[in-house]
This record gives C-alpha cells, sequence and structure tokens, in this order.
C-alpha cells in the first residue's frame, strides 16, 4: 500500500522537473526567447540599473583649449516587488483511497491532476505576460441571470474562478466560476447569479488584483503616477517605449516602427508578437501585395510568419488590433528560482484541506517580469 511519504517522494522527484520544464518550454514563444534569471534579486524585489542615454563628456575641443567636462551617463535603478504566483492540487480523500493499491494507481491519478494544473500555469502565466499588472480580464457592459456580457472575450476561458469588481473598485461577487463562454455574442455564463447593476464593472483572476506580473503592456498602459519600475517617466521621458497609430496594418507601417525604435535605441528587433485579427491583417496585406508567405519554426513546437526573417506571432492574450516589436534580450523574468512545492510543518507536500475532506499540494513561484531597456520596445495602435 502507497504511503504519504511515497506521494511525497513521486510528486517531488518524478514530476517537479517535469512541470518546471513543461509550463517554461511550451508556454510561449516569447517566454521561451526571455532570460531567467535569480541575479539582481534582494529581499523580495527585483533592481536593475538602466543608463539614460550617453555620456555628455565626448567633444571636440582646439588644440590649447580645455578638455570637455566629464559629465557621467545618468544611471537609474528599475524596481519591482517579486510576485507570489501559486497553484493549487486538489484531490478528494475517496480518490486517494483507491489509488493506494499500487503506485501506478497513484501515478494514474496525479498525472491527470498535474496535466490540469500545468495548462492552468501555462495559461495564466501567458496572460499575464501580456497584460499590464492590475489582473483586469476584462470591462463588463451588462449582467443578467448568471451571465455577463463583457468588452473582451479573449481572456476569460472556462474553469476560471473570478472575482468581480463594481465600478467603484469594491468586490460584487468573489469567487465565480466561469462555466462557459460565447466569443461571438461576447458573454459568459457563470455558476452563480451575477450582480445585475455591474456596468463598467470588470472582471479578476480570485486574489490576484494588483498582485500580477508586470507583463509586456505594462510599458505602454502603466497609469499609476507616470512610474515606470518606480521611475518617474515625466522626468525620464528617455525610457519610454516607442508607440505609433495606424489605420491599416501594412509593411511600411511595420517598418516604421522598426525603424523608430532602431533609430531612438540602437536595438535590433528580433520577435513581433501580435493578435490574431492584427495577423490576419498581415497575411491580408501580403496577399494583396503577391508576396509569398513564409513560416517559421519556433522552440517549443511553435510556428510563426516572417517580416523581414523577424517572428511574427499571434498570440490570444494580446489586445485586439495591437501589434508589438520587442528585442527579447532586453526582457528578464527575475525569479527566487524555478517552480516549487510549499511543504507543510511535517514537511509533507500533501496536506490535508481544512475542513473539507480533500487533499491539496500547492506550487509556487516568486517571479516578476523586468525589461532593462524600455525605450528599446515598440507598440502599433491599429484603429
Amino acid at each position: 500500500m502507497i504511503t504519504t511519504n511515497q506521494i511525497d517522494n513521486v510528486l517531488q522527484n518524478i514530476y517537479l522537473d517535469v512541470i518546471g520544464a513543461q509550463i517554461d518550454k511550451t508556454t510561449s514563444p516569447f517566454f521561451n526567447m526571455i532570460e531567467k534569471s535569480a541575479q539582481n534579486v534582494y529581499q523580495g524585489k527585483v533592481k536593475v540599473p538602466a543608463r539614460m542615454g550617453i555620456t555628455g563628456s565626448v567633444a571636440c575641443g582646439s588644440e590649447t583649449g580645455s578638455f570637455p567636462a566629464a559629465d557621467n551617463s545618468k544611471i537609474v535603478n528599475f524596481e519591482a516587488e517579486l510576485c507570489n504566483i501559486y497553484g493549487t492540487m486538489q484531490i478528494t480523500d475517496k480518490a486517494l483511497r483507491c489509488s493506494k493499491n499500487t503506485p501506478s494507481d497513484a501515478i494514474n491519478l496525479f498525472q491527470n491532476e498535474l496535466e490540469s494544473l500545468v495548462n492552468s500555469a501555462k495559461y495564466n502565466f501567458n496572460r499575464m505576460l501580456m497584460g499590464n499588472g492590475t489582473g483586469e480580464l476584462t470591462r463588463i457592459t451588462s449582467g443578467t441571470g448568471k451571465i455577463l456580457v463583457v468588452e473582451d472575450i479573449h481572456k476569460l476561458t472556462a474553469g476560471m474562478v473570478v472575482d468581480i469588481y463594481n465600478d467603484i473598485n469594491e468586490i460584487a461577487l468573489g469567487k465565480a466560476t466561469i462555466m462557459g463562454i460565447d466569443i461571438s455574442a461576447k458573454t459568459a455564463a457563470f455558476d452563480v447569479d451575477v450582480p445585475t447593476d455591474i456596468a463598467n464593472g470588470y472582471i479578476c483572476v480570485q486574489g490576484s488584483k494588483n498582485n500580477e506580473l508586470l507583463g509586456v503592456e505594462y510599458l505602454f498602459n502603466n497609469q499609476v503616477n507616470n512610474s515606470l519600475y518606480g521611475i518617474d517617466v515625466n522626468v525620464y521621458p528617455f525610457f519610454k517605449p516607442t508607440t505609433t497609430i495606424e489605420s491599416t496594418l501594412t509593411c511600411d507601417a511595420i517598418q516604421n516602427l522598426v525603424d523608430l525604435i532602431e533609430e531612438k535605441s540602437g536595438s535590433v528587433v528580433d520577435f513581433i508578437i501580435c493578435s490574431y485579427a492584427a495577423r490576419r491583417a498581415y497575411l491580408t496585406t501580403l496577399a494583396s501585395t503577391r508576396t509569398n508567405i513564409d513560416y517559421l519554426n519556433l522552440d517549443g513546437g511553435f510556428k510563426a510568419l516572417s517580416y523581414n526573417g523577424i517572428p511574427v506571432y499571434a498570440d490570444k492574450f494580446v489586445s485586439n488590433k495591437t501589434m508589438y516589436c520587442f528585442n527579447t534580450k532586453d526582457f528578464v523574468l527575475a525569479q527566487l528560482g524555478d517552480w516549487d512545492w510549499i511543504t507543510g510543518v511535517d514537511g509533507h507536500i500533501l496536506v490535508p484541506a481544512e475542513n473539507t475532506p480533500d487533499y491539496v499540494a500547492h506550487l509556487a513561484k516568486y517571479a516578476n517580469l523586468i525589461c532593462k531597456r524600455p525605450y528599446a520596445q515598440g507598440k502599433m495602435n491599429i484603429n
């Protein structure tokens, strides 16, 4: 009969490395390309030095004149809190007892539960990478019965447990489960009745409001005191990324953004990520100009279109009619370490849940995304 210690050993020594590898390699091609590092992490925060422009201490002078005055280039510190990212696996006592006859029964049980946990972690990690840190999934248009009509449906999916906020930032309904979505109608069905006076409210993943990763949209849509990683961008406008507005997505519009980034920063764009609508517009442009459509195979089994050899990847979590141009070498996922189990007071991983006949195991990662050169990134808004 399998013991609790054997179960812990299976979770720690068989599954943990597999879980970490699957999340790291199959979440998204953007995530595959960025650096993961424990450097510059201090007491639960990540601090990265950033240089503003070039030094001003180089100049030409006369043969008998003085040397240029020393003008040390300005260096500031980007700073962000590490996010607490948790995942919970839950197994009923009855299922656990049924699987205790042989180790293979237990492995089959955990295989299914852990696969679900990994899929959920990949989904939410990718969503956070494209977000702005607020945790807001979408604004709400109206609600009736168990149905909410929302402005943007693409960040919602069945099975998500969410908090519903009203327009004055109060929780109107907590920990509601999404039972299904209708993409064309932009509606989400819940397991309980929703508030009817919820127009202009919004939805967040349970407990995640203002606690999520500072994703790429944070660079372009940060509404907290005009601050970028603790730096006032009104005082240091150099660090602002490049933003363009286009009426139509064309190759010329893409090249314009790439050129603006290169002109400002000297950086080379190596990855383009966009919404599904932007990808369709790009394909239409290629078809209208009778340009060959090239595809690239990326690490992790992903495929992307090509723009002058630069991958153009469509991600469901990019806002509609949006395209980003990045140098992925400027991004780093600062972390205390890889995914790991949280152990109970007795050292066990799988522990009894309080007040229920269930057992739970908690997975944790402490990390945040930071861009070392925000000014070398760009975004195109397509009207």
